[in-house]
């Protein structure tokens, strides 16, 4: 249901709003949201250091894009 979701999200985003690129960034630990956002098209870039702060601490994440081109018109879910 989410990669489903993501990929709607993403359609409306390239077509509707005209984006010319979406992000997406997790937590290194969440597997679960990593394969999303791969079965959603989206390709992992790299690692963002130190990028956001939890309970005191800065945090690496995992960050992700996904061009207009990277989906395809069958791909909406």
């Amino acid at each position: 249901m989410a990669t489903t979701a993501l990929r709607l999200l993403a359609h409306w985003a390239f077509e509707e709003a005209r984006l010319p690129r979406l992000e997406l960034v997790t937590d290194p630990e969440n597997a679960a949201s990593q394969k999303v956002a791969e079965r959603a098209a989206f390709r992992q870039e790299g690692v963002l250091r130190s990028y956001i702060e939890r309970r005191g601490q800065r945090q690496d994440c995992i960050i992700f894009s996904l061009l207009p081109g990277d989906l395809e018109d069958g791909d909406r879910g």
